[in-house]
């Protein structure tokens, strides 16, 4: 709530800050429209009220803003600026931004507390305060105002008279009243009430009390509150003016000498926006005795002139930046920060759309040696594969540019495609997509479009925002289809497996019969649809579309399972309508990964290094556990290498209930250089193969640190070690208990893969 807060002010504030700019600007030129009809001065004010009260407008390549460089700025002060190493402003004055700047206390965003956010919190507080301040200060004197006026006798339609007050005025919104003072002479009656059914037929009194809100909203500005007392002047003003012009020039004696008899003390503001009248009599019968009725043609130079000032001031300045370009920088905030085993570099590949002949089997991220590579591996299921590679080729280049945009410092990224009798590799670097970034081909709006969908399934990636009862889709589109089309074939798809399940058989009343009897419908529902299948299922929960029959029983079955540990309904005996009623998705609680405390040197390098090098099995969150076994160690020279088998293991906390959600074990060879100050550096990290290749890689990296020599008989121990390692599982639970405890989380229990519930702390 305090961040909403706190980034509302900030547009608010940067609407502030460019409504100032237009405001001083709308002073200057009164003066060349000094002898003007007020009416073209009265018409600019519209363009400041609508920058106060709108964050949004159109964009002109003719903008205000543009034509002055050191305005182009719409937002000069940051939405981040709370979470800014060095929180800055720009307001397009280099001395006033040297001023605020140095005054601006330096942010500390990884700290536990946050001197900007704590300063942002309290001002934003201030500002609401001061804003419901001025709210209620107008309520209560429009409420003394209308006890004042009760004793008001109807003279004529929406006309009334009343003994308590001296001067005119209109009150009301819905429908517009007009209050007259007693005694007053007819010729005065007749000025007053067409100056004020002249505010009523130009809609003043809807006018008046919108721009006083929005005066509320920047009651901080003091240009704000110049700008409300020179525009209702100008009402005023162009009123009168139209009076006369209405009733002839003849009459600007006694129109002066009737505004002169209702001159009255007043405040500069009145006390309600929703009570206006008479007001700076002075200003207004020296404009009445003064005004000129413009010629016709006059007359339309001034509306046109005001009609181009007012695009010219109202637009912001249109960004010669493509939107790709944009929408790279609103992304930057997702690029990981290196190669590595990193669970963002699995995240986004997942997201990336390939050619439907290839399956993607995995992922192999660099290693601490430049050039840091990227290399994804997939299977290819025609024999066609250069003809498919040809033509999708352009697909391959947009996720290659869309990768090294995010992946801070990749240099090369590989795509290896095998369709089990041959390979083929297509190799892209970063120079290549430097170059391609830049070029006509790129810059086509279709593949902009592409780079723009596929940005905004990255943010929907790392969002997080499932509300109570829905699932965040992750993807804008799924394989080249829209997200519209997709989610439509999503629920036809859905549907059409209900509807086999529900089919047979007839003649039973219980759900696990149907499920039985369809395992492959409802397992299509689970595999195929995943997270998408839940979420619409849940809508049509939300929607009311679901009933206690048996559809509802399938598809609150399907829920559960997807569902999984994030289901809080225990009671399976409730209805689908009840389970629903009572569902309350629980999200996963944040744990760090578990580390070392103990005092030994190596072990603590071997846990450090397997925790950092198996970060990419976290692609789904949770924590990762890691437990090694030391085989062995030697030094030679001014180097160690740790031979080691390593049980890492990624869980998920749901609120009590821990999961296991995937496990990996596998033997390395970790080479360290001995610094002189008695501390170790990574050199070399050697992990075995999978499948046939897990015994030659073994072998291979079973030799001296420096020597290179093989050590006789470590591979057989270690392959022997491979097929036996239930001390890493014992260890893997203790390390997890450990956990656990540290982060003061009780009572909590393990659910196993085999299903069964084991209470750990």
């Amino acid at each position: 709530m305090d961040t909403l807060l706190q980034n509302l002010f900030i547009k608010v504030l940067n609407m502030s800050i460019t409504g100032t700019y237009m405001i001083i600007f709308v002073l200057l030129i009164r003066f060349p429209l000094k002898k003007a009809p007020k009416i073209f001065s009265y018409s600019l004010w519209g363009v400041v009220l609508f920058r106060l009260a709108c964050p949004y407008t159109f964009s002109t390549a003719f903008s205000f803003l543009k034509s002055f460089s050191f305005l182009s700025k719409t937002e000069p002060v940051p939405a981040d600026i709370g979470l800014m190493k060095q929180p800055c402003v720009d307001l397009g004055v280099n001395k006033v931004n040297d001023i605020i700047n140095s005054s601006l206390p330096a942010a500390s965003p990884t700290g536990s507390v946050n001197l900007v956010q704590i300063i942002l919190a309290i001002i934003s507080f201030v500002w609401v305060a001061g804003m419901l301040a001025i709210l209620l200060y107008s309520i209560v004197s429009y409420i003394m105002l209308k006890k004042r006026i009760r004793t008001a006798i109807l003279a004529q339609d929406n006309v009334f008279e009343c003994e308590g007050i001296q001067t005119p005025f209109v009150l009301g919104i819905v429908k517009p009243k007009i209050f007259l003072p007693v005694n007053l002479s007819e010729n005065e009656k007749i000025f007053i009430l067409k100056h004020e059914q002249t505010h009523i037929k130009r809609l003043d009194y809807l006018v008046k009390p919108i721009a006083f809100l929005v005066l509320c909203i920047h009651w901080f500005n003091p240009f704000a509150w110049l700008s409300f007392i020179i525009m209702s002047r100008d009402m005023e003003m162009s009123c009168d003016e139209k009076v006369i012009r209405e009733l002839g020039s003849g009459i600007k004696r006694e129109y002066s000498s009737s505004l002169l008899s209702m001159a009255v003390s007043r405040k500069l503001i009145s006390a309600s926006p929703l009570a206006f009248g008479e007001s700076n009599v002075k200003n207004r019968i020296k404009n009445v005795l003064n005004y000129k009725k413009p010629s016709f043609w006059a007359a339309i130079v001034l509306a046109v002139l005001v009609a181009v000032i007012g695009i010219w001031l109202i637009s912001n300045p249109k960004s010669d930046k493509r939107e790709s370009d944009l929408q790279i920088q609103s992304y930057l905030k997702y690029r990981t920060e290196y190669v590595g085993d990193n669970s963002k570099v699995g995240g986004l590949i997942n997201l990336m759309t390939f050619p439907l002949v290839l399956s993607y089997e995995r992922i192999r991220l660099g290693t601490d040696e430049k050039p840091y590579k990227l290399t994804v591996d997939f299977n290819a299921s025609t024999i066609e594969l250069d003809h498919e590679m040809v033509s999708e080729f352009n697909l391959f280049e947009k996720n290659s540019i869309i990768l090294f945009s995010l992946i801070k410092n990749v240099d090369e990224i590989n795509y290896v495609i095998d369709d089990g009798a041959r390979s083929k590799t297509m190799q892209f670097s970063r120079d290549w997509a430097n170059k391609a970034m830049n070029s006509n081909v790129w810059k086509s709006s279709e593949n902009e479009k592409d780079f723009s969908r596929f940005f905004k399934k990255v943010e929907a990636m790392y969002s997080k925002t499932a509300s109570k009862n829905v699932v965040t889709v992750d993807r804008s589109d799924k394989e080249g289809e829209s997200f519209i089309e997709y989610i439509k074939n999503l629920s036809v798809s859905v549907e059409a497996s209900l509807k086999a399940i529900i089919s047979t058989p007839l003649s039973s009343s219980n759900p696990n019969d149907y499920i039985s009897a369809h395992q492959k419908d409802y397992e299509k529902i689970i595999k195929y649809g995943g997270k998408d299948a839940l979420e619409y299922m849940l809508l049509q929960f939300k929607t009311s579309k679901v009933q206690n029959d048996l559809r509802g029983q399938i598809m609150m079955r399907l829920c559960k399972d997807l569902l999984g540990p994030k289901n809080n309904v225990l009671d399976e005996k409730l209805l689908p309508l009840e389970w629903y009623s009572k569902l309350k998705i629980i999200e996963q609680t944040a744990v760090p990964d578990f580390t070392y405390e103990g005092n030994d040197t190596v072990l603590k390098l071997v846990y450090e290094i397997e925790t950092e090098k198996h970060q990419s099995m976290k692609s789904n969150g949770g924590f990762l556990i890691v437990a090694p076994h030391i085989h062995v160690k030697y030094e030679e020279g001014n180097e160690l290498k740790v031979f080691i088998s390593t049980l890492s293991t990624v869980y998920n906390l749901y609120d009590k209930l821990v999961c296991e959600s995937s496990s990996w074990m596998a033997p390395a060879a970790i080479t360290y250089i001995k610094n002189p100050d008695g501390s170790y550096s990574l050199k070399k990290y050697e992990q075995a193969e999978e499948g046939s290749l897990a015994v030659p890689s073994i072998k291979k990296f079973c030799t001296m640190p420096v020597s290179g020599k093989n050590i006789n008989g470590l591979a057989d121990s270690i392959i022997k070690y491979y097929a036996n390692y239930s001390d890493l599982i014992k260890l893997n639970t203790d390390n997890l208990k450990e956990l656990l405890k540290e982060n003061k989380h009780t009572g909590v229990s393990l659910k196993t893969n085999s299903g069964s519930i084991v209470p750990l702390t």
